[in-house]
């Protein structure tokens, strides 16, 4: 790298110093100086007395000794060699406190650069054969120095384009944490990443990422960098915006995320920063938290901010299983935020009502269905009352306010679900006894089946569990199934809660499906309800099943058959309808002529979804029988099926039904 020099970089301006300093800081910028005499220049350049301008003229005396001809190699580290090495330490460290903006970084830059470069790459080699200073302050300096550029183009991508720039950047970064007052740490860090220009340069993330060790281990240094953001926001409210902002676009940067995205944003998928941190936690719970802060500030920056933040926080919540981390940012104030949010002047059909009504509607929905995340949802509704007061809310932003009763709605139910009656029922064939469950006995095979006495567990292994006992992992809640006694009991309990709400639905499109197939070949050996909650508000679908595969049927009935859905999805598409798991549960739901009932629920995972079977079991079949006579009598008038129906339900509510 070559360079014009700078004319404040010449000897002349020694000239400007008195006599006295002037002497020592000649024989400091001398061929022939020495590590004390350059420590000596360094001293006097900081003698209060001295006018600003007298102290830049220091950077004529440290300019000669970062000279990187005097750069040694390792293997031929000689005396002079050693006291070479200092004297640039010493002198990179005197100049990073003389920042002068304007052109005289593009001379400045070719000398400090190797020399920054070769202690940031050797350092540890060399310190016990070389005095440096203090690391932390060595890269604290330097970044102040590398600030006084970010506003001089040509310096800056002079800077940015050094090889091996990023990775000294990224060893700064994890220094980050350490100090006591980092706000102006973070501002020049958070300038580094808004310049960095990744989108265009993805060497560069490449580089920081190596620097870092792992992808992992860099993502954890973005969620530092956010989290000591939040945590200093009082002492540099303004910081908190810039950073951010300055975070979150790098971010967007990274992963090559749309700058312009004109269809649906969670189409894009999350690239390797985004992925690597939805597995921190805490970057999302910062993210919230910095949402929560940035609420009161109403320029349009903190909008765009609050923005990027929204749509990182959403797209993580999508791409991982929610249930992780979900209740964390119910207890970090989500609710609060979008309550706050709808409270601003400018959220009304701006870009942030947009998000709220996303997060509602299309990730807060399907995301609900964990004990965690539900229990800590019903906390921090309760924690909220306080904006809901007056109406305040549905004046400022009547939209919001209406998807926020139809989402109160939704999530009624799962509220209520986290209340749930431990009642079991016993799984041999020919019993069926619904007791209390610690009457009964867990089979220590599948651990799913229960049993009201040994007697009836010999009978049922008899009938076939000794075929099936070793599979009852994937669609059954197994306790194998890595989920928590209080998560297979909330599940059922929502099946359960949903079931009895559609259960004149249910019991409609039994009777149709009945008569459909009445005369009309094989009938179906079972039928199958499942309740989705994949979708933004529950789906109840009906399937029928046959033992035989072949003559199974694609057809699906379902309170929703609006032009604007999606098809349904055939059933061998949400289960294994293959597995001996699933074609035990047939056999017994046939023999159970409506004792035992095949249901199930569907939710997300993330990106994935997960169908469970959730039984139904009852203590008798009198609804069952109800129904296969209704079927047979071929109505003509809906009026007279409904009534029917309501007469049927009503009239077996004795039945005990658990799921």
């Amino acid at each position: 790298m070559t360079a014009v020099m700078h004319h404040d970089l010449h000897l002349r301006n020694l000239d400007r110093l008195p006599v006295s300093i002037r002497r020592v800081a000649s024989l400091a910028a001398a061929e022939t100086r020495t590590l004390a005499q350059v420590i000596h220049a360094r001293d006097l350049m900081e003698t209060p007395t001295l006018a600003r301008s007298q102290q830049m003229a220091f950077l004529a005396v440290f300019f000669p000794v970062l000279d990187p001809a005097r750069i040694p190699r390792l293997e031929e580290l000689s005396a002079k060699a050693k006291e070479d090495v200092s004297c640039a330490d010493v002198a990179l460290n005197a100049m990073f406190q003389l920042r002068k903006q304007g052109d005289i970084g593009l001379s400045l830059w070719p000398r400090v650069w190797p020399w920054v470069d070769f202690i940031h790459t050797h350092r540890q080699q060399l310190e016990d054969r070389i005095e440096f200073l203090p690391e932390q302050d060595f890269y604290a300096s330097f970044s102040l120095f590398l600030g006084s550029y970010f506003d001089h183009p040509a310096t800056y991508e002079l800077i940015s384009a050094a090889p091996g720039f990023w990775a000294c950047v990224v060893k700064f970064w994890t220094f980050l944490t350490q100090f006591d007052t980092p706000d102006h740490m973070l501002a020049h860090l958070g300038g580094f990443l808004a310049e960095s220009g990744v989108r265009s340069h993805p060497e560069r993330l490449e580089e920081m990422i190596d620097a870092a060790g792992s992808i992992s281990r860099f993502a954890g240094l973005v969620e530092d960098f956010i989290r000591t953001v939040v945590k200093h926001h009082t002492s540099d409210a303004w910081g908190l915006l810039d950073n951010i902002a300055h975070i979150t676009g790098f971010i967007d940067d990274a992963d090559q995320f749309p700058q312009d995205c004109s269809g649906d944003p969670m189409s894009v998928p999350l690239g390797r920063l985004g992925v690597a941190l939805y597995t921190h936690s805490n970057c999302a719970e910062e993210l919230v938290a910095a949402v929560l802060f940035l609420c009161d500030n109403h320029e349009e920056r903190a909008t765009v901010a609050i923005d990027r933040c929204l749509m990182l926080v959403r797209r993580m919540i999508i791409a991982s299983p929610a249930k992780l981390w979900l209740s964390k940012l119910f207890k970090r104030g989500l609710l609060r935020a979008f309550f706050l949010i709808a409270l601003r002047s400018d959220t009304r059909g701006g870009p942030l009502e947009h998000q709220v009504l996303y997060f509602l509607v299309l990730v807060l929905s399907p995301a609900l269905v964990s004990f965690d995340a539900v229990a800590a949802y019903r906390d921090a509704l309760e924690e909220v009352q306080d904006l809901l007061l007056g109406d305040k809310f549905k004046k400022r932003a009547p939209k919001l306010y209406e998807t926020w009763q139809t989402f109160l709605t939704i999530t009624e139910e799962r509220c209520e679900a986290l209340t749930f009656v431990a009642q079991k029922a016993c799984d041999n064939q020919e019993c069926g006894l619904i007791q209390e469950s610690s009457c009964l006995k867990r089979c220590s095979g599948c651990l799913v089946f229960y049993y009201c006495s040994v007697q009836c567990q010999r009978r049922d292994w008899e009938l076939g569990h000794q075929n099936a006992c070793h599979t009852r992992d994937n669609l059954l809640l197994s306790k194998r199934a890595e989920l928590t006694f209080k998560e297979r009991s909330f599940i059922r309990a929502l099946t359960h809660r949903r079931y009895l709400k559609e259960r004149h639905f249910i019991c409609a499109q039994k009777i149709s499906i009945l008569t459909q197939y009445d005369g009309a070949g094989h009938r179906p050996d079972v039928l199958f309800t499942l309740f989705d909650y994949s979708k933004p508000a529950p789906v109840t679908k009906v399937y029928p099943v046959h033992l035989d595969n072949s003559q199974a049927s694609d057809r699906v009935w379902s309170d929703d058959e609006s032009d604007d859905e999606e098809p349904h999805e055939p059933l061998h598409e949400l289960l294994d309808t293959e597995s001996d798991e699933w074609q035990d549960l047939v056999k017994r739901a046939k023999l159970g002529k409506g004792r035992y009932e095949l249901h199930g629920i569907r939710i997300s995972e993330g990106s994935k979804m997960r169908t469970w079977v959730v039984p139904l079991r009852t203590d008798g079949d009198k609804r069952f029988e109800g129904l296969l006579r209704l079927s047979r009598r071929g109505f003509t008038q809906a009026a007279d099926l409904i009534r029917e129906i309501d007469f049927l339900v009503k009239s077996t509510n004795d039945l005990v039904e658990i799921h």
